[in-house]
């Protein structure tokens, strides 16, 4: 068999993905070198400093050992032998275990108004009211976040009725700094009585989320001017645990933070995804999109079916929306996870998840991202592209992916990449993280053979 491979072709396994990497993949190659002898190796997609060690099986010749194996600085982690022929019914395995990985890019949360605060689809339906000013509110979040304001709003009463609380014991400033707290605005807490009255406010709602993050800062802050408002909290919500430390940075609190704290607002719908279901709050997601506030108006059920994306895109979508850390471990799904925000028109995905593919730019994954620019039209995003080819053109013009691309995309790339200005001196352009992908050497180092 290995006669008749020309110099070098190769036979390699099916590419798999490395769990836990940056979108790296790896397979097991067999090629035919200069000298017409055969070689096994491990391949691995970007060679970013990944070691690998386990063991490697080539028909019945002993067994290899490899570990903290060198670098070789191309796309080799592990050479297995050399032979003149390989039996027709050879079999090659390994069993291996990667470490040292670039770990996938995490998704920090992002508070409610940071999903919200460009929309205008879903205004606010319900107002509080103290003495002569008034917030508008979402009802739907109030009921979210507080136990109490869904019983005003769910039931028969007059606040249902009217979409309107009013308030007559708290002042303006700590309801404001509460609404400002929940909807992840900036908010005005500077002082201990701020602070307080904060925690009063939110043992009367019952929002927990408050009190477990503001009132460890209570007791850091007892000193002679601050001891009798602390007490008499402390008294009044009877609240008398030891000191806890101090929280120094208040985060924003996100629908996943309430939902934990809390399960009085239960989910009242699903997406499907072919056989798969997800709970949500309707009123939540068709607050985030406008395309799910007009599919849920016209829906009869509580359901709404998202047949073209795969599940674990949307899982991650609604995971994120909902405040939860998210880790994407491929481009392609980070992809598909933009081209879900631009369908359900989420802009806060797509801005966020768009950072990321920026950053990781790589001779792997232009002809991706440029596919996803050019599709959606993103003139930053085409710069860019075009910035890191002029830079890396060499590494890129002959790959498989960039010649099979669409010829006007990529005449468009070429278009633009001339047009980029040239450097400051001193300065450079993006370069490859993974230059050239050179053919393994016709020598290498003997590894250690068990046996």
């Amino acid at each position: 068999m290995i006669e008749n491979l020309p110099e070098g072709q190769r036979i390699e396994s099916s590419t798999r993905p490395i769990v836990g990497s940056n979108g790296v993949f790896w397979a097991i190659r067999v090629e035919r070198d200069s000298k017409g002898l055969g070689v096994v190796y491990l391949w691995v997609s970007r060679h970013e400093k990944i070691n690998a060690h386990g063991t490697l099986y080539v028909g019945p010749a002993d067994p290899i050992k490899f570990g903290d194996n060198e670098d070789f600085d191309i796309n080799v982690i592990c050479i297995g032998l050399y032979f003149p022929r390989l039996d027709p019914d050879c079999v090659i395995w390994i069993n291996v275990m990667f470490t040292d990985l670039k770990r996938g890019t995490i998704f920090v949360p992002l508070a409610i108004n940071d999903f919200i605060r460009d929309f205008n689809h879903y205004t606010p339906d319900a107002k509080i009211v103290v003495d002569d000013k008034t917030f508008d509110v979402h009802r739907h979040l109030l009921c979210m976040i507080s136990p109490v304001f869904q019983a005003e709003f769910a039931y028969d009463t007059g606040e249902s009725k009217t979409g309107t609380v009013k308030i007559t014991d708290f002042d303006f400033k700590t309801i404001k700094n509460v609404i400002d707290y929940c909807y992840g605005r900036d908010h005005e807490i500077k002082t201990v009585l701020d602070c307080v009255n904060l925690l009063r406010f939110a043992d009367k709602y019952d929002i927990r989320i408050i009190i477990k993050m503001f009132e460890p800062l209570l007791y850091d802050s007892i000193s002679l001017y601050s001891f009798c408002e602390i007490a008499q909290y402390a008294w009044d919500s009877d609240q008398l645990d030891e000191p806890i430390g101090c929280v120094t940075k208040i985060n924003a609190p996100t629908v996943h933070t309430f939902m934990t704290d809390s399960d009085h607002y239960s989910t009242d719908a699903q997406i499907v995804v072919g056989d798969q279901r997800i709970d949500v709050h309707r009123y939540y997601l068709s607050l985030l999109s406008p395309v799910f506030y007009n599919e849920f108006k016209e829906s009869t059920t509580d359901t709404i079916q998202v047949p073209d994306f795969n599940f674990s895109v949307v899982q991650n979508v609604i995971d994120y929306c909902y405040g939860k850390v998210v880790t994407i471990e491929t481009l392609i799904n980070t992809v598909n996870i933009l081209r879900f925000g631009h369908k359900y028109s989420i802009p806060r995905v797509v801005e966020k998840f768009e950072e990321a593919i920026l950053e990781d730019l790589s001779k792997d994954n232009f002809c991706s991202i440029v596919q996803y620019a050019w599709e959606y039209k993103k003139a930053d995003l085409k710069l860019k592209c075009a910035d890191f080819y002029r830079s890396n053109y060499d590494c890129i013009q002959f790959t498989p992916d960039f010649l099979t691309m669409d010829s006007a995309i990529i005449a468009d790339v070429l278009r633009l990449a001339s047009s980029v200005e040239k450097p400051e001196e001193g300065k450079s352009y993006i370069t490859a993280r993974n230059p050239v992908n050179r053919q393994p050497p016709t020598s290498y180092s003997k590894l250690e053979v068990s046996g």
